[in-house]
């Protein structure tokens, strides 16, 4: 019997001995499978970072496109309240200069009329001019008139003084 249960514990020993080099394999095969699992981690790790790295480029970018936009579309913005400024200005000055053609017809009808007074009034002139040299011419003949008459009365009046001595 201690021959059978002797037996019993080489079979286990040997057991054992085959369970541990089992186990030192399984060990070497755990290690090896954390060895490569912790080189898939750091491989993902790093494939993570890339892509983290890779967003925030894009997002960056996409910040920088979305100013950019803004930036053009401010830009567009204020041209366009340019341009509205400007038509606003250029139709008051169309505006204005309607008003000022306008108002240079009324002159220039205003400037025919004065010059139509002026020619009437020229005319006027000259036909007064010509009365009044007649008149002078008149007026001449009735001073001399008037001297002869005076003469001739200077003449006749010893004569007449005679006369009445008669």
């Amino acid at each position: 019997r201690v021959l059978s249960l002797e037996a019993k514990v080489a079979g286990y020993e040997q057991e054992l001995e085959w369970c541990k080099k089992d186990h030192l394999e399984l060990v070497e095969q755990l290690s090896q499978k954390d060895v490569e699992h912790e080189a898939l981690v750091d491989f993902f790790e790093e494939e993570r970072q890339g892509f983290i790295w890779h967003i925030n480029t894009l997002q960056s970018e996409r910040e920088q496109y979305l100013q950019r936009i803004e930036g053009h579309e401010t830009s567009t913005e204020t041209t366009h309240k340019e341009v509205s400024r400007l038509l606003q200005i250029a139709d008051g000055a169309r505006r204005e200069l309607l008003t000022a053609q306008k108002q240079r017809d009324e002159a220039q009808k205003e400037i025919a009329s004065i010059r139509s007074d002026v020619s009437s009034l020229q005319a006027k002139h000259q036909r007064t001019q010509e009365q009044l040299v007649a008149i002078r011419r008149d007026w001449k003949k009735a001073v001399e008139e008037k001297e002869r008459v005076c003469e001739e009365l200077d003449t006749l009046q010893p004569k007449l003084q005679n006369m009445d001595k008669w």
